[in-house]
């Protein structure tokens, strides 16, 4: 059976660029806690099966809490994580969010 993940966590080839473009930290314990989440579902898959991931970067709103106003969609961290992007400003980043997880490629 293939799993279907929805997270919040951060891309690890981006974790980086992230941490510099947040006003504030970053959540490190749902990431944490999501990234071991993630883990045991992977280890206790069967051969064959997959663990596909669909992200929302939990970042704030632009201006105010993160520095950019788009956050880019597409693949991360080896083709395992599905970012869903979006425009960075309150009630369109939520709106937007919801029609790519509706319209999502997995």
């Amino acid at each position: 059976m293939n799993v279907m993940m929805l997270s919040l966590m951060y891309p690890e080839d981006t974790k980086k660029q992230v941490a510099r473009d947040v006003k504030d930290k970053l959540q490190n314990q749902i990431n944490s806690y999501q990234r071991a989440f993630a883990e045991g579902i992977r280890a206790n898959l069967q051969t064959g099966e997959r663990l596909d991931i669909v992200n929302s970067l939990p970042v704030g709103v632009f201006p105010l809490q993160y520095r950019r106003p788009v956050i880019s969609s597409g693949w991360h961290d080896g083709h395992t994580m599905y970012e869903l992007g979006c425009f960075n400003l309150p009630g369109i980043k939520q709106r937007g969010r919801a029609r790519r997880r509706d319209n999502h490629p997995s």
